[in-house]
């Protein structure tokens, strides 16, 4: 039995899986399986992955969905099929570097109480190609419940690693919420201390094409995040979803979606009216709206 499994997921991303798999064959430790799952892709992604995956001479599982489904779900099926001790999450646009799998491993066995593990790495900006470090700074080891909840950004989400008796014991991803990642961390985090790796080790791709760019879609995601945890202790969650609503109000008006701006400020303010941050995004609004070219009369 493989100590880790490797869990990628992928729709239509036929046109990554060569730098994402090829990362996987890299690795200077091989005691690991790829659990492929696609997504009901249309552009061959399945095919090209056995392919590939054979060709590296990788051992592997393939998952093909006869219908699309959410992250979550897609998480906790490829969990289902896996055995490994460790398993982290890739997606298919994103990849590793060479040393991944043998710092986890690494890490699981310093660190025999944590129940999560986490790295950092690059934001790999796709329109120019330029490599960003993620900043480290404020990344935590331990307790991190509460910074969590409280949105800190205390770590990396992004190919992050979990023992399976910590994933089993919190009833793995939530099929219900569109936020899936940070309730899962959040859960986790409450019965697990959840270690930092020193090391830059996963690449992060980042698109204008990402759903997180989708504004409406997001706001709808953490209302029924703020639904779920309103009332957990440690943190004003009121406070927390007005400053989210005000938040992506900001993205609103630099998106030009100005009626969606006000709609999200309204919400902001009837939850926390004397919020000083929001009612700066209003008046930040205000100018954008003044400034807005007029249509010619000619």
């Amino acid at each position: 039995m493989p100590r880790h499994s490797v869990h990628l997921l992928c729709w239509n991303h036929a046109r990554y899986l060569p730098q994402a798999i090829g990362s996987l064959a890299a690795q200077t430790a091989r005691d690991f399986e790829v659990v492929f799952l696609d997504n009901r892709s249309t552009d061959g992604s399945a095919e090209l992955a056995a392919r590939l995956l054979a060709d590296a001479g990788l051992p592997h599982k393939i998952i093909v969905n006869d219908e699309p489904a959410n992250v979550a779900t897609n998480i906790n099926r490829m969990f289902a099929v896996s055995t490994a001790p460790l398993t982290s999450f890739l997606s298919s646009d994103d990849w590793y570097a060479p040393r991944y799998v043998g710092a986890m491993g690494e890490a699981e066995k310093a660190h025999p109480l944590a129940g999560l593990f986490y790295a950092g790495g690059f934001i790999h900006h796709d329109g120019t190609g330029k490599l960003q470090p993620v900043d480290t700074s404020g990344h935590l080891s331990g307790d991190l419940y509460l910074p969590l909840l409280q949105r800190r950004d205390p770590m990396f989400f992004v190919g992050t690693c979990v023992r399976r008796e910590a994933f089993q014991a919190v009833g793995g991803f939530d099929e219900t919420l569109q936020i899936d990642d940070l309730d899962f961390f959040i859960r986790l985090a409450r019965r697990f201390p959840i270690q930092r790796v020193d090391e830059p080790l996963v690449y992060y791709r980042r698109s204008a094409e990402a759903i997180s760019s989708d504004v409406a879609w997001m706001v709808r995601g953490w209302e029924q995040f703020h639904a779920k945890h309103k009332d957990a202790e440690g943190a004003d969650m009121r406070w927390w979803m007005a400053e989210t609503y005000r938040a992506y109000a900001a993205v609103a008006v630099d998106g030009g979606q100005r009626a969606l701006a006000r709609d999200l400020l309204f919400r902001s303010l009837r939850l926390h009216p004397l919020s000083g941050t929001a009612w700066r995004t209003a008046a930040y609004l205000l100018r954008r709206t003044l400034k807005r070219p007029r249509a010619s009369t000619e």
